[in-house]
């Protein structure tokens, strides 16, 4: 560069424009692609927890279940296990929220409203 400089008169302008074409257009690319490999990489990363996540209820579903669902002292006894400090009626309040219609009839958690449970679980509730 310092040899390009002792040369010519239009070489500082060269160069001025190659450092700004470099440190702005193309540092810009390849920083964009950078992000966009790591959104990527994160959203694969997200999917893989969901579906962990989802496999995980379905095989909890599946040993907690009778012929319908899973009864409320199915859930308690399950709820003892996973959250043993939960008192009792918060566990029925996470059950109550579980329920798509808790004024149905069918008392039992069906596996659709299973799935729900990692959202469900962590609201917090309080007396009234």
């Amino acid at each position: 560069m310092m040899e390009a400089y002792n040369r010519g008169d239009a070489s500082p302008i060269f160069f001025m424009v190659y450092i700004i074409i470099t440190l702005y257009f193309i540092t810009n690319i390849l920083l964009a692609v950078v992000i966009s490999n790591f959104a990527a990489e994160e959203k694969e990363k997200f999917r893989k927890l969901f579906l962990h996540k989802r496999e995980a209820l379905r095989h909890a579903y599946r040993v907690l279940a009778g012929r319908t669902g899973i009864t409320f002292d199915d859930f308690l006894a399950f709820m003892e296990h996973y959250r043993p400090r939960m008192p009792e009626w918060q566990v029925m309040c996470v059950f109550k929220a579980l329920h798509v219609n808790p004024n149905d009839q069918h008392s039992e958690l069906r596996e659709a409203e299973f799935y729900d449970f990692y959202e469900v679980q962590n609201l917090k509730w309080r007396e009234r």
